[in-house]
């Protein structure tokens, strides 16, 4: 009987720990303060290009699949795309409201972000594509796979995330994967814990993507 009262309280309480899971949350990522000492990084890197390959689908099956509240991916406008990285949820795991970047923010400018940190761990300055400065390492980036999903438990609710980049590069032939999962866990899922979940997330793509560049030295 415990167990069943406490299935029901959490099923009716799930609404309620997103805010308010039918509206928006806008999330805004505050910027990575880390210094490198510019001189102990001794080869130059260009990241070409960043495109955001990722495919929504009006009313997916399954909760790590892009989607839109109403069902607008497919019409949706390409800003909005662009910022969006998760859905709310009920407790019976029906996809509620957006949740997306906010001041401008998008999926492409984070990842770069993380791609340029894990550059300046390896040893890399990066410089913009349009440099004259000779490189050592180009890279051309596509996002196959960036999303936050929500999955309600007995006494807590778990937020999930994927994100997988495809990076081609001078020094290899073939791509290079980058595939990261991980997994936070909350009393409520509040706006707070989304940035939570979406910190480790860019934290785990970063650590993945960095063990790979030292693969390659």
């Amino acid at each position: 009987m415990n167990k069943l009262f406490g299935l029901i309280m959490l099923s009716s309480s799930v609404a309620f720990f997103s805010g308010c899971a039918t509206s928006r949350s806008v999330i805004s990522v505050p910027a990575a303060s880390a210094q490198y000492d510019q001189a102990a990084l001794q080869k130059v890197a260009v990241i070409q290009s960043i495109q955001d390959r990722r495919v929504f689908e009006d009313a997916p099956r399954q909760a790590n699949i892009p989607s839109l509240k109403g069902g607008k991916a497919s019409a949706a406008d390409a800003e909005l795309k662009a910022q969006a990285f998760a859905r709310k949820r009920n407790g019976f795991g029906k996809a509620l409201g957006d949740v997306v970047l906010g001041n401008g923010q998008t999926v492409n400018a984070l990842v770069e972000q993380r791609i340029q940190s894990a550059l300046n761990k390896a040893g890399y300055k990066v410089v913009p594509a349009h440099s004259n400065i000779a490189s050592d390492l180009r890279l051309n980036v596509e996002i196959d796979k960036f999303w936050l999903w929500l999955q309600p438990g007995a006494w807590n609710i778990g937020l999930y995330s994927e994100i997988e980049t495809s990076i081609q590069s001078n020094l290899r032939t073939a791509p290079v994967i980058v595939h990261s999962k991980s997994e936070t866990r909350h009393a409520a899922v509040t706006d707070g814990a989304w940035l939570a979940a979406l910190n480790k997330a860019l934290d785990d793509y970063e650590a993945q993507l960095l063990a790979e560049l030292k693969k390659a030295q």
